[in-house]
């Protein structure tokens, strides 16, 4: 019989397939959020549409601030939970700052906050929170 004829018969699927739920199908991604204003507590709030694994805070200093620790720092909330915290301090303009995050789970849609410590001069361009979404 000619091939065009012949019945097509499909691959069994094999067991030894990846699941969506594997390692290999976790997808790394970063969120790049705006800088919060500078002085008391300025926040930025932002939320991921897809649960996630919050993994790393980096940024990079834009103005160097006056308190060289105490209130000189931004803290990254999930809902009212500190993740982890960016010592800026004093660093000077053009300084990498980062924090691990460990592994914070993140429920979809749930409110993800940038607050800025008390120091009034300090200043960074941005945010950028490293995750890993999670596939369910």
């Amino acid at each position: 019989m000619p091939a065009l004829f012949q019945r097509f018969t499909p691959t069994p699927q094999r067991d030894n397939m990846a699941k969506y739920d594997d390692a290999e199908f976790q997808l790394n991604r970063e969120y790049s959020a705006p800088a919060p204003a500078a002085g008391n507590a300025g926040t930025t709030k932002f939320a991921l549409y897809s649960a996630a694994i919050l993994k790393k805070a980096v940024a990079v200093v834009k103005t160097a601030g006056t308190s060289s620790s105490s209130g000189s720092y931004l803290q990254v909330l999930v809902g009212t939970v500190t993740a982890g915290t960016l010592l800026t301090g004093s660093a000077t303009a053009g300084t990498v700052i980062s924090a691990d995050l460990g592994s914070t789970p993140v429920p979809a849609l749930t409110p993800i906050q940038i607050l800025q410590g008390t120091d009034a001069t300090g200043v960074v361009y941005s945010v950028d929170i490293q995750y890993t979404e999670q596939v369910s």
